[in-house]
């Protein structure tokens, strides 16, 4: 559920393009993309480990993106280049550390999948809650999410990572998302209540690994839907669950 290259298509590698078309700059040291502007017919581009990028105003143009990955362009700081691709279905921000406002991301209602990992600078999520087609939501190590609420309304997610989501306490609006499959907790140290899990009928694969806080896992026990169940470095004596519940544990 870490994966950062979410793609629908073989896509081009922004870089390579770029020194096809003169580009003599490292992939670190790349500061101007205009050439990629022309690629109109292009579905998936790849534009990743650009740290010195600031600018995606060449991206405007490029109306028939469906899949785009900007994964560790740290420099990155304004997405209202991208307010305008309403056709995108994928969107990969991962490590894109710069970024503070996802208010451009509002439009993008086709998108399904959305992995913003370790965007650590991102100071309202709010902007998420207007993507309600999304089945795929990566937040890990975005330690200023504290607030789940601006979620309860994504109800096509199917999968949804908050991997050492080191602020967050309350599960509850977690309790509307009935499509939700897959859920890492991995690290989520101030969750003690899991019970809002008990609300979601098709969750199949759960991680609470290192939930120290977690002390009752009562809520999944006879959860007919759930198939695996990671407990490691919890509060919980495995000895004490239901032979039903340990034949569910992994590592």
């Amino acid at each position: 559920m870490t994966d950062d290259t979410q793609t629908t298509n073989d896509p081009i590698d922004a870089f390579e393009y770029l020194t096809n078309h003169g580009c003599n700059d490292q992939r670190s040291e790349v500061r101007c993309i205009e050439p990629v502007s022309d690629l109109h017919d292009c579905t998936n581009l790849w534009i990743r480990f650009f740290s010195s990028l600031e600018d995606l105003s060449p991206l405007a143009s490029l109306k028939n993106l469906r899949s785009l990955s900007l994964q560790d362009c740290t420099s990155l700081k304004d997405l209202t280049p991208l307010a305008s691709m309403t056709n995108l279905h994928n969107l990969v921000l991962a490590q894109c550390t710069g970024i503070l406002d996802l208010s451009p991301l509002e439009r993008l209602t086709s998108l399904t999948y959305l992995n913003l990992n370790k965007c650590t600078g991102i100071i309202d999520f709010t902007p998420l809650s207007k993507l309600t087609n999304l089945t795929t939501l990566e937040l890990a190590m975005c330690q200023t999410l504290t607030d789940l609420s601006v979620l309860k309304d994504l109800t096509k997610l199917e999968t949804l990572s908050l991997f050492h989501g080191r602020r967050i306490n309350y599960l509850s609006p977690l309790s509307n998302l009935k499509q939700l499959t897959e859920l890492n907790l991995w690290g989520c140290l101030f969750v003690e209540d899991i019970s809002p899990l008990a609300e979601l009928p098709n969750l199949k694969h759960l991680i609470l690994k290192s939930c120290r806080r977690v002390k009752d896992v009562s809520p999944l026990e006879g959860k007919v839907s759930l198939k695996r169940v990671n407990l490691a470095a919890t509060g919980i004596d495995l000895e004490s669950l239901t032979p039903a519940l340990r034949a569910k544990l992994y590592r």
